[in-house]
């Protein structure tokens, strides 16, 4: 059976899955499928976007659904799942990446289905992983930073508020907080940059962080 292009990945598959069959008349995203003039979808992909598929969490448990509603980590022989109860794996898994070629799917809302979207990379460094509809460029030295300043702000304001932290309440917030505003000042000048969502995504809560920061605080008094 001669090979074909996949239609949403692009990847090379057989021909036992027609577009026909397995691609709703209501989808308009053609200008983001990998080989919009394939007739074809590969075994993936029909797994990617069935409604009852076999889902392998990072914990081993075994589920079935969508996985448009999961975060994932897939190489060439695994598919793992996560979901926001997963943040610190997650986390660890950008900073110690296990495997390549691999791809990361960040899901944050669950109703796009992104695992088409995203790309394989070769290098465990520098790579690029889908947080929602946006492909980010991630370097893993300075995503450390990115996420040391994101808990220093979490552990003050919260998680929700690091994205919108030029609110004045804010800042004077987090003055009291830490009696000064430096790792303020430094969030503020990357804060806006596709990075640093990555890293407000990944940071831990204002709980955690908080108790993190007074646990070291109180080690070095």
């Amino acid at each position: 059976m001669s090979e074909k292009n996949c239609f949403y990945c692009g990847n090379k598959c057989n021909k036992l899955f027609n577009k026909k069959e397995y691609v709703k008349k209501t989808f308009t995203n053609y200008d983001i499928v990998k080989y919009p003039i394939s007739n074809y979808i590969c075994d993936d992909c029909v797994w990617a976007f069935g409604s009852d598929s076999k889902i392998i969490m990072i914990d081993k448990e075994i589920r079935s659904g969508n996985p448009r509603n999961y975060s994932w980590y897939i190489t060439n022989n695994k598919k793992i799942a996560y979901t926001k109860k997963h943040i610190k794996e997650l986390r660890e898994l950008l900073l110690n990446i296990p495997e390549i070629p691999f791809k990361i799917v960040l899901s944050d809302s669950g109703q796009k289905h992104l695992l088409f979207r995203a790309d394989f990379n070769f290098e465990k460094d520098n790579y690029i992983i889908q947080l929602e509809e946006e492909k980010i460029l991630i370097n893993i030295n300075k995503l450390k930073e990115y996420l040391y300043l994101a808990d220093r702000l979490s552990a003050a304001i919260g998680k929700v508020a690091i994205l919108d932290c030029e609110k004045i309440s804010y800042i004077i917030t987090i003055e009291k907080y830490y009696e000064d505003l430096t790792d303020y000042e430094n969030w503020l000048k990357i804060y806006k940059k596709p990075m640093a969502k990555v890293a407000a995504w990944l940071s831990k809560n204002k709980e955690e962080a908080s108790n993190e920061y007074k646990s070291i605080n109180t080690r070095t008094i």
